[in-house]
């Protein structure tokens, strides 16, 4: 591929807004593309509900790109949809109204995204999904070509319309067991940091040391993501002193508000205070992978990538929804983590403990899943779909 400098003029589109795990990783796609190419531009496009959320995940991008990256907001819509009969959904009056009300924000979606292209002309867009996405692919489909990546084994309706439109159809989360031990040309992986990677003993320790973990504790890292933290911490905050007393170090991204501040009055009760350390946000989660025995996490697509390209052992605890079980049964049918039900743990929560200790315990156990995890290992993923995107690009500059 010839290095040719993109034109001022024209602009690589990346969309993607509503949670982060569609805003992570097209800013994981903007840092390389401006590794690759630094005089590239890059338009952003996100939901206007999560700007304070993409503004912080992009700050030390728009800090060292200034006139080169431009994020632009616009009103997206939802279509609810839920497990459940179409009777009982058109029923559900509140459901339906809400659908109504969000029709409309599609349709100022759409008008917003039309003045964005009277002034940024896109030489090649690329849709990770989520809302504001098929507001603004629609206003686009005709004036460059589309690439769509979807996370999950399922796609997201914004998506699966936007697919329709699309030169090229891209997925992260393979659809079976099998499929992850296959090699697949449209199986990309999902974008994450490529800090995330396996580390050696000496490393895991330099790491703890530049954290100012306790060294000879086993250590656990918890997250629940952006919006699934709620039950995971309400897990962790009824067994924290019973994990407290086993001497297990813990380190809990709460995610911000009142759950951090309960977690910080939780901690001055503990008997080992020093042990348990809540945080809301860090931009260091590649080091705190390296740096930990274990991580808990929900199943989401994002989450099982970093997991994977970093050879982690870990507890799934897959939220309520239909993507997060699916990628849950996926994991367990590889023996590459062990996989949990939420509702179970919240009701007999010392089953999550005995769980958790008897991993920390078991370093052949670890092992193992470590190994089985690797296989959905992708560190090129990043690469690989900007490739894609600068190649439709050459096409349409040739």
């Amino acid at each position: 591929m010839n290095k040719q400098k993109i034109k001022e003029d024209k602009w690589i589109v990346l969309v993607g807004g509503g949670t982060g795990g569609h805003v992570v990783p097209i800013k994981n796609i903007a840092e390389q593309v401006f590794v690759k190419y630094p005089d590239s531009k890059i338009l952003v496009i996100s939901d206007k509900g999560y700007r304070g959320r993409t503004e912080q995940i992009f700050k030390d991008l728009i800090n060292t790109y200034k006139s080169n990256l431009e994020i632009r907001y616009i009103a997206g819509g939802r279509f609810r949809r839920y497990s459940r009969s179409k009777f009982r959904e058109i029923l559900d009056i509140k459901t339906q109204l809400l659908n109504i009300r969000d029709l409309f924000k599609t349709l100022l979606g759409v008008i917003q995204s039309k003045v964005i292209l009277f002034k940024f002309k896109p030489e090649v867009v690329f849709c990770k999904g989520g809302t504001g996405a098929l507001e603004f692919c629609y206003a686009a489909r005709k004036k460059a070509p589309i690439v769509v990546h979807d996370s999950d084994s399922r796609p997201g309706l914004a998506n699966k319309v936007v697919s329709r439109w699309a030169v090229s159809v891209l997925t992260g989360m393979p659809k079976s067991a099998k499929e992850a031990e296959e090699d697949s040309r449209t199986l990309v992986g999902v974008p994450v940091s490529v800090g995330f990677s396996p580390v050696s003993s000496k490393k895991s320790h330099e790491l703890r040391v530049e954290l100012g973990l306790d060294q000879k504790s086993k250590t656990v890292l918890i997250t629940g993501g952006s919006l699934g933290a709620k039950k995971v911490n309400e897990l962790i905050f009824c067994t924290i002193a019973d994990i407290n007393r086993l001497g297990i170090q813990v380190l809990h991204q709460t995610g911000s508000g009142d759950d951090m501040v309960r977690a910080k009055e939780i901690r001055k009760t503990l008997d080992a205070p020093k042990l348990y350390k809540p945080f809301d946000f860090t931009t260091e989660m590649a080091k705190l992978y390296g740096a930990v025995d274990v991580v808990v996490s929900r199943a989401g697509a994002s989450a099982i990538q970093e997991l994977a390209n970093s050879a982690k052992p870990a507890i799934l605890i897959p939220a309520g929804l239909t993507d997060q079980k699916k990628n849950g049964q996926i994991l367990d049918e590889l023996g590459a983590a062990l996989v949990a039900d939420q509702t179970k743990l919240l009701a007999k929560p010392e089953e999550f403990i005995s769980e958790l200790q008897f991993l920390l315990n078991d370093e052949r156990r670890r092992v193992d899943l470590s190994d089985r995890i690797s296989l959905l290992a992708k560190p090129d993923t990043v690469d690989k779909i900007v490739n894609e995107l600068l190649s439709q690009r050459s096409k349409r500059i040739n």
